[in-house]
């Protein structure tokens, strides 16, 4: 690559740049959406401590950031991470050509990466995945054979790099064969080995001091701040660090047999049509390359770096995947293809030569080129926005809002999923809704941290997890719970069999859980009172349009009594209710199943 064609590509590099900060901006989620995106929003607006690993690096950026102007704080948590997007695009455009690409090549794929709905997604949105990515592509252009950094001072920064990345996500070590490889190329090349290698170290070491502040989150803690498990010591810190509560090598807790096939296939197909085929493009860049070098009798030589990158693209993306213990489908699917985002990004990189390879003329030729990258942005963007407008529905914080709207004074909500529980930490912490409404999470009652906080907000010993493994008695905690004589109410059946042991009834998207048998309404009666409620839920113009989202499972909710009724009138023989009971669930959630 010559400084002439960097030069008359620059203009290319900055207008995606460019388009895809402006893009970012204006999509940026002003409400909280599924995943963890609820807890980083209340995190970035009051502090505190994640779930395992906490992401420090990542939190502490939010907090850095939280004076930007935004309608919300969900939204100011995005904007915050859709500058790391437009960063991450920057990056991908750096590392592609200290790789060896030519700067049309480079702005080519950067444009796709940009606007494919998986980047575009997670960069206006607060997730940790951004970061992740850009932290990745600072070792990937660190990695590559043309960096020109000084080799001690390359060490050191892959170091620092590692370490930042270990302080927000666990998966930046699946680039170790790339970063390892560079550092001892570098280690090697430098005049004076041993004091590269201390650099390096204390790079790591530095790069870890955020984790720091979960010890001083722990120990400046309010009733206000939410801090997941205790890190006000060493100890705790370490618990947190390996992800003891999950499972260190898990991805969640979940009891599903791995099934790396289904995981790989899901893989490919996200890469393959969110990045407009840039796997077949790379693939089909080497074959063309190892065509020419055959043709012209010439030996085929491989670097040790390049070797390395690959090695780190299978290890980050179809290695990793294949050990996910959680299904491919649905809340399962939603979880895992946040990280395809970091193979997404080592793909980019990989394509971009394969582009010069297949394409080679054009990068010199500027009134070609701009065509190209321009129409390629253009339709990536056209073909994501309908899928982020999708991701980006409002439907999770209109349902905390709605669910504490019915609930009446000093009401117990138990359930699951980490969308629901995030709103509800969000509207608590974050928006300082309802401070009288106490959210439970069961399957947190397995740890030894929760169980005392919940038991300090409702002033008695809550039941939690028993046993060798750890196992909850649901029956009992909800027996428990009625107890206190407050409105107790569900969120989902988060455990097998309570649906037909417990005495309930559906109002609006909640589930009601009484003492007795007697005191569930008749379906009259429960009819009324749902469509009394129903006038008072603020809800989207038109559902979600697949259950396959964080919003379509939300929409079910809503949906639920309507069903429950529909049944119970067609057992009583009243098809004229039942029918227009089920016609309103089909409003709520058009692709319900015939009953």
């Amino acid at each position: 690559m010559t400084t002439t064609t960097t030069t008359r590509g620059s203009p290319i590099l900055g207008a995606v740049v460019l388009a895809a900060g402006a893009a970012y901006a204006l999509t940026a989620a002003r409400q909280i959406l599924g995943g963890d995106n609820g807890e980083f929003a209340t995190l970035a607006a009051t502090g505190g401590v994640a779930h395992p690993p906490g992401y420090p690096l990542y939190v502490g950026y939010l907090r850095a950031l939280s004076w930007l102007p935004a309608s919300s704080p969900a939204h100011n948590a995005s904007l915050s991470t859709a500058i790391l997007g437009v960063v991450s695009v920057a990056l991908v455009q750096r590392a592609s050509m200290a790789w060896g690409a030519s700067a049309f090549a480079a702005a080519l794929v950067s444009s796709v990466y940009a606007f494919a709905p998986l980047t575009w997604q997670l960069a206006t949105h607060a997730e940790a995945f951004t970061l992740n990515a850009v932290l990745a592509l600072v070792i990937v252009t660190l990695s590559a054979p043309r960096c020109s950094i000084e080799p001690t001072l390359r060490v050191a920064l892959l170091g620092l790099t590692a370490g930042l990345g270990l302080s927000n996500h666990h998966s930046i070590v699946l680039l170790a064969p790339l970063g390892l490889f560079a550092a001892v190329s570098a280690v090697r090349a430098a005049p004076r080995r041993a004091l590269a290698v201390a650099y390096g170290v204390a790079g790591i070491v530095l790069g870890l001091t955020p984790y720091a502040y979960l010890v001083h989150a722990a120990r400046h803690a309010r009733d206000a701040t939410w801090v997941w498990g205790d890190t006000s010591d060493f100890r705790g810190l370490c618990h947190h660090f390996l992800r003891v509560d999950y499972g260190t090598t898990e991805l969640g807790i979940s009891s599903h047999e791995r099934a790396p096939l289904a995981h790989l296939a899901a893989l490919g197909t996200r890469l393959f049509t969110d990045y407009l085929a840039l796997p077949g493009i790379a693939a089909l860049g080497c074959g063309v390359w190892l065509y020419a070098q055959r043709r012209a009798k010439a030996p085929i030589a491989v670097s040790g770096a390049k070797l390395a990158m690959v090695a780190s693209f299978v290890l980050a993306g179809p290695l990793f995947v294949s050990w996910f213990n959680l299904p491919p489908r649905h809340i399962g699917a939603l979880i895992a293809e946040r990280f395809y985002l970091l193979p997404a990004a080592l793909l980019a990189v990989l394509a971009a030569p394969a582009f010069d390879q297949l394409m080679p003329t054009i990068a010199t030729r500027p009134r070609m080129a701009l065509p190209l990258v321009a129409l390629s942005g253009v339709v990536a963007a056209l073909l994501a926005f309908p899928s982020v407008r999708e991701h980006h529905r409002p439907t999770v914080e209109l349902y905390v809002r709605n669910a504490l709207a019915i609930a009446p004074s000093n009401a117990i909500i138990l359930g699951t999923g980490d969308h629901r529980f995030g709103a509800f930490l969000y509207a608590r912490y974050a928006l300082g809704l309802r401070p009288d409404v106490v959210f439970i999470n069961p399957r947190l009652l397995l740890g030894d941290w929760y169980p005392p906080r919940i038991s300090r907000q409702l002033g008695l010993e809550v039941e939690r997890g028993k046993g060798k493994d750890r196992v909850l008695d649901a029956a009992a905690l909800t027996v428990q719970m009625l107890g206190t004589r407050r409105a107790i109410f569900f969120t989902d059946w988060f455990a097998t069999g309570l649906d037909r042991s417990l005495p309930s009834y559906p109002l609006g998207p909640l589930i009601r859980i009484v003492p007795r048998a007697s005191d569930v309404p008749e379906p009259h009666a429960l009819l009324a009172l749902n469509l009394d409620v129903d006038a008072q839920l603020e809800l989207e113009p038109s559902p979600p349009s697949s259950p396959r989202t964080w919003a379509g499972d939300i929409a079910a909710d809503y949906a639920r009594p309507w069903r429950v009724l529909a049944n119970a009138f067609r057992s009583q023989d009243d098809p004229e209710r039942a029918s227009m009971c089920e016609r309103r669930a089909r409003e709520l959630v058009p692709w319900l199943a015939a009953p």
